[in-house]
């Protein structure tokens, strides 16, 4: 009973660091002792898993002994705990980390500047080279994410935050969402149009990978990718059909992209660890904190890095922040030295 309850908090703060852009789940995992245990009960699953759990169509009777054989093997109940302590941290604080990137954006992207900045030192240190290759690696990384970033326009962006209000109101009018709905949060069943909801599955997929691997936020990939203010929203709003086709994007990355990761790092593995450090490095521009601005209604929508044009009160807040995210994971790299472990992912 204690270590399922020691599960539950671990998979608390794992839920926690995933949520912020710039701290690792995976480094937490690693720091927390449960790393090489998450990934070995992930890699488990299989097909064979599947073909255990459809033999309850010949005969729920028969299929219980194969079932609860194939849940020993992947050592579900570990996986279990984990993640629902995961889950729950992250449903409880997803409100409350809106309204800071809503409100306060400059301080508390400041805060994931700092967190992000310090955290390439992760996956820098599991390189065993540093050639040519690396290098190029990494700068393509480095190019790819500042391209992606510049790819929407300022125009593009107020465009899709005015698309995105007026389709809002009229899911008020019709119906879809209640203003009771809109104001406490209850269940909602609006459904986002086919290809944004094709894109958010592709990005949960993208996101559940990096969130296994030491020094990559799979939150952090999901600000690259443009829809983690859309993931937060539909936490808070309980909007089922987002959540559902996100979860389902999460699970097809575990059976999918993290086969692909693991033969990516056992084939290159040293310019595959470059290439992540390159998208850490490249994601600074677009989590610069100071940002120009236009107002669409009541939001304020971000279009491009800027250099702060004097030193006001929210800039010395924005820099003290940096400092705090930069600390605090200066504190994660004592904390993993004093593991002692190798330096390596394979």
């Amino acid at each position: 009973m204690s270590e399922l309850f020691g599960c539950v908090w671990k998979g608390a703060l794992i839920g926690l660091a995933n949520i912020i852009p710039g701290v690792s789940g995976g480094t937490l995992a690693l720091i927390l002792g449960v790393y090489k245990r998450l990934i070995d009960s992930i890699s488990a699953i299989d097909g064979g898993t599947i073909k255990v759990f459809l033999l309850v169509l010949v005969g729920p009777k028969k299929a219980l002994p194969a079932i609860k054989e194939e849940l020993r093997r992947i050592d579900f109940l570990f996986l279990f705990v984990i993640f629902g302590g995961a889950l729950a941290a992250i449903v409880a604080v997803s409100r409350l980390m809106e309204y800071v990137l809503t409100h306060h954006h400059a301080a508390s992207y400041g805060f994931f500047f700092g967190l992000i900045l310090v955290s390439v030192y992760f996956p820098f240190t599991y390189l065993t080279r540093k050639s040519w290759k690396e290098w190029v690696s990494g700068l393509l990384a480095v190019v790819c994410t500042i391209s992606l970033t510049m790819s929407v326009s300022p125009a593009e962006k107020v465009e899709k935050e005015a698309s995105s209000q007026a389709r809002h109101a009229a899911e008020l009018v019709g119906g879809v969402v209640s203003a009771d709905q809109a104001a406490t949060g209850f269940v909602s069943m609006r459904v986002l149009p086919l290809k944004e909801l094709a894109w958010l599955f592709f990005a949960a997929a993208c996101a559940i990978s990096a969130m296994i691997l030491p020094g990559i936020s799979g939150s952090f990939i999901l600000l690259l990718l443009g829809v983690y203010f859309q993931v937060l929203g539909a936490i808070t709003n309980r909007e089922v059909v987002t959540l559902a086709v996100f979860a389902l994007g999460m699970g097809g990355g575990l059976l999918v992209f993290v086969r692909l990761m693991k033969a990516a790092l056992n084939k290159v593995y040293n310019p595959t660890i470059a290439f992540m450090v390159g998208l850490m490095v490249g994601s600074l521009y677009s989590i610069w904190p100071f940002q120009r601005f236009e107002m669409v209604g009541e939001v304020a929508v971000y279009t491009s890095p800027e250099l702060p044009a004097g030193f006001s009160g929210d800039v010395l807040l924005a820099c003290v922040t940096i400092l705090v995210g930069a600390g605090l994971i200066g504190l994660f790299i004592r904390l993993d030295r004093q593991l002692g472990g190798e330096r390596t992912l394979l």
